[in-house]
């Protein structure tokens, strides 16, 4: 099958992922909410962190039906699922349960492993994930970089002290060679 957007091989990834985790005899804690939304979308925070970007996003809107985002800098189908995955344990389980007991009984009940905030498939999943991808066809995206077009810094300021003041008076420079001497005390400013 081929699908013509994201979000269609999401919503249809999110309803097919519990029959094939059933067949390997892994399960979600619950039914997927009927009314779930799924989309491709930068998290609300640390969508390009280059240490610890987030994957994936799930949002309980009140009365409103949970909305689940998928990172656009994923484009491998294997790990758009595993991310799908966490996401709808979140969608699942009650707003405020965070990455706690009930996410981690979750999270190891469907073959997600690793630390709750930042989950990987297992031999298990890995395996449910891989025939369910195949099923899908392939993703209709191609990932975002986040390193692209990004300036790296190339200023950093240095730091000066003098060392004739009982407490040191410090400046902060954008170079190298800085000549100048305290004025309370008449020292010359060092690197500190």
């Amino acid at each position: 099958m081929t699908h013509e957007t994201r979000e269609s091989w999401l919503l249809d990834a999110s309803h097919k992922l519990p029959e094939e985790l059933a067949k390997s005899g892994l399960v979600f804690p619950s039914s997927i909410p009927h009314d779930l939304t799924v989309s491709c979308g930068f998290p609300s925070k640390g969508a390009l962190s280059a240490k610890t970007r987030r994957l994936g996003e799930c949002w309980h809107g009140g009365e409103e039906s949970p909305q689940v985002y998928v990172s656009p800098t994923l484009d491998k189908p294997i790990d758009v699922l595993d991310t799908l995955a966490h996401e709808l344990l979140h969608s699942m389980l009650p707003p405020k349960t965070g990455h706690k007991g009930p996410f981690k009984r979750a999270m190891v009940a469907v073959g997600l492993e690793g630390k709750p905030t930042s989950t990987h498939a297992g031999e298990k999943l890995t395996g449910c994930l891989n025939n369910l991808a195949e099923m899908l066809g392939p993703y209709p995206h191609k990932a975002i970089d986040a390193g692209e077009g990004r300036k790296k810094q190339t200023t950093r300021l240095r730091l000066y002290a003098c060392g004739g003041c009982e407490e040191p008076v410090k400046v902060r420079v954008a170079r190298d060679a800085f000549d100048a001497t305290c004025n309370l005390c008449g020292v010359v400013f060092d690197k500190a």
